[in-house]
């Protein structure tokens, strides 16, 4: 993979860390890669598009496989286009995977709390992500964004009702967000 910079991952002074599935530099690549669907099973292929890691995201997204979803919007993220789409997409994926462990939790009641901790995480991703999706959204895509914040803010309150704690702050905050996404547009 060559970095915009001309620096290959790794070097000294390519601002990139070692590469690896989960540990990509955090420059703009040349040649995005993404999962071959193919035989070869797990080996990485290069991907010329933005638009073709966006429509491999939305294919495991549809399929559930919420966390390869959120990696391959990363991916796609990193690779430039909009930026905004992507970062709500790994919001939404992100409250998913979420959901997914705190789901886990209850139905492991012997060790919980490594679930909840995973789910805290996954969370936490979704919250930053979904705010930094705000940054430059029309008013439409505001509205969206804040209903996605509302459903993160209500799994957190499930998540610290899970654990011991008062929900209602979280509860507040997503009858806010929701509120605001469903306030009708600004007329022109």
């Amino acid at each position: 993979m060559v970095l915009a910079t001309g620096s290959q991952p790794g070097e000294p002074g390519a601002g990139g860390r070692p590469t690896g599935a989960m540990n990509r530099p955090r420059s703009r690549c040349l040649t995005c890669e993404t999962l071959d669907e193919g035989a070869r099973g797990g080996e990485r292929s290069p991907v010329t598009s933005y638009e073709d890691l966006i429509a491999a995201a939305e294919h495991d997204y549809a399929r559930g496989e919420f966390k390869r979803a959120h990696i391959t919007f990363g991916e796609a993220l990193a690779c430039g286009g909009p930026a905004n789409y992507c970062r709500r997409m790994r919001g939404i994926c992100s409250r998913r995977v979420g959901e997914q462990r705190l789901q886990k939790a209850i139905d492991h009641p012997d060790h919980p709390a490594a679930f909840r901790n995973q789910a805290a995480k996954w969370l936490a991703k979704s919250e930053a992500n979904l705010e930094s999706a705000l940054e430059g959204a029309s008013d439409e895509e505001r509205g969206q964004i804040r209903l996605e914040q509302a459903r993160t803010e209500e799994t957190i309150a499930r998540f610290v009702k899970m654990s011991g704690g008062d929900p209602e702050r979280r509860l507040a905050a997503a009858r806010s967000h929701r509120q605001e996404g469903l306030e009708p547009l600004p007329q022109p």
